[in-house]
């Protein structure tokens, strides 16, 4: 635990993430204690969430006195004032595109924060285009600008114009999301003329995709392995379907997957897959394979088997699918070449977690404003010089003369391969 001498605040925080979800026991610690400061104000902490804005917008910034200890000053009075815009209270306000600088000071004591202004805004995306929430959970929203050269910097609540359902979800000044009621809403963000969309669905219900009463017609494949499918009386809740494996025949990557009679539709957009596994925890890799609505194919990976018994497993599904998507397969795959054993496990209950249907915003196709004409190259109007091929040796992209030094050497040397 510790507290960060920049915030100025006396409030502690973990500042490591355990692997494993916790704080670990340790034999043995390591404690650093500061001095009691005196409280009296030596300089400031200026923080923002960007240190971009765009001409006509706002950065809030957090201004945060500290002691000569970096401990809080008992008194955070200051005054701020700007460059390349114009400061009220701890917000810049933005002007024309360039070099800018937020400042604050009392007496003698300041600290300036540079910033950027970017170019004009040229549009928008929100940073997720999906946010599904469950009852009562929170999430941030953010909406992300970019200008003509697609520098980006997120946008300020007090400089967007929000509109949604307000009986489905709050947004608070923050912009975090509050699930208020299970439906789906469409977040629409307008700024300086330009709009994006984010769907947002709270709540969600488990479709049945697989209970295995047809584990008879599901079959068996494999790569650099083999094994079969067999029904399993003993399922989780009911029959089950069996899969076993022999991983001793090579020592590449081997997979044994089940399949069904025919693929397995799943309605709505999904937020994730999941299913019970019963495993001796030998560390198979899982993966579902799925098949989106234009036909493309794509594994979706889990956990490694590492317990003994029953375990739900659950993976994501990646929003960017095109839905409706079909499950395909399920896999039990071994990567690593040193484990060589014979396995098996049992697959019951496949569910689907669907959130309430709402129609996803549409991806926007970007593209370069570049033309090519008679050789010669025009970027917005301004025509370059004339195109050339690259040369023997030389990387794609990669911009030098003819006969730049090296390239009669690299010439003779294909000449010669090619003999």
């Amino acid at each position: 635990m510790t507290r960060s001498p920049s915030t100025g605040t006396t409030e502690l925080k973990m500042v490591n993430t355990p692997s494993d979800g916790g704080e670990r026991p340790v034999p043995n610690g390591l404690a650093l204690y500061a001095p009691t400061g005196s409280g009296r104000l030596t300089g400031f902490d200026v923080q923002t969430t960007s240190r971009r804005v765009f001409p006509g917008m706002t950065r809030r910034m957090t201004v945060r006195g500290h002691d000569e200890t970096f401990g809080p000053a008992t008194n955070n009075e200051h005054v701020t004032r700007a460059t390349g815009g114009w400061a009220i209270g701890d917000t810049f306000h933005a002007s024309q595109p360039g070099p800018a600088g937020f400042t604050a000071f009392r007496g003698a004591t300041t600290k300036t924060t540079e910033l950027t202004v970017l170019g004009r805004l040229a549009r928008l995306a929100p940073q997720n285009a999906r946010i599904s929430l469950s009852q009562d959970e929170q999430k941030p929203l953010q909406i992300n600008g970019f200008d003509a050269r697609s520098f980006s910097a997120p946008i300020e609540r007090a400089d967007l114009d929000l509109s949604y359902d307000r009986e489905i979800i709050a947004v608070t000044p923050d912009l975090e999301i509050k699930a208020l009621k299970p439906g789906a809403t469409t977040i629409r963000a307008r700024t300086q003329g330009k709009e994006t969309r984010v769907a947002v669905t709270v709540g969600v219900h488990d479709q049945l995709i697989a209970a295995f009463d047809d584990a008879p017609q599901w079959t068996f494949g494999s790569a650099r392995a083999t094994g079969r499918v067999t029904p399993e009386p003993e399922g989780h809740t009911g029959g089950g379907l069996k899969l076993c494996y022999d991983f001793t025949q090579s020592t590449g990557t081997r997979t044994a997957y089940a399949v069904p009679p025919k693929p397995l539709q799943i309605e709505g957009q999904p937020l994730s897959l999941a299913a019970w596994v019963h495993g001796s925890g030998q560390g198979e890799w899982t993966a579902f394979t799925v098949t989106d609505s234009t036909g493309q194919s794509r594994s979706l990976y889990g956990p490694y088997i590492t317990w003994n018994g029953w375990n739900q497993i659950e993976v994501a599904v990646p929003p960017e699918l095109k839905f409706p998507v079909q499950l395909t397969r399920f896999t039990a795959i071994e990567t690593k070449a040193d484990r060589s054993y014979r396995g098996e496990v049992i697959v019951d209950d496949i569910t689907a977690r669907v959130p309430p249907p709402i129609a996803l915003p549409p991806t926007a196709e970007l593209r370069e404003d570049v033309i090519v004409q008679s050789g010669r190259v025009e970027v917005r109007g301004h025509v370059g010089r004339p195109v050339r091929r690259p040369q023997p040796g030389q990387r794609p992209g990669e911009v030098r003369p003819p006969h730049a030094a090296g390239d009669q050497a690299v010439r003779r040397r294909v000449r010669r391969d090619q003999r």
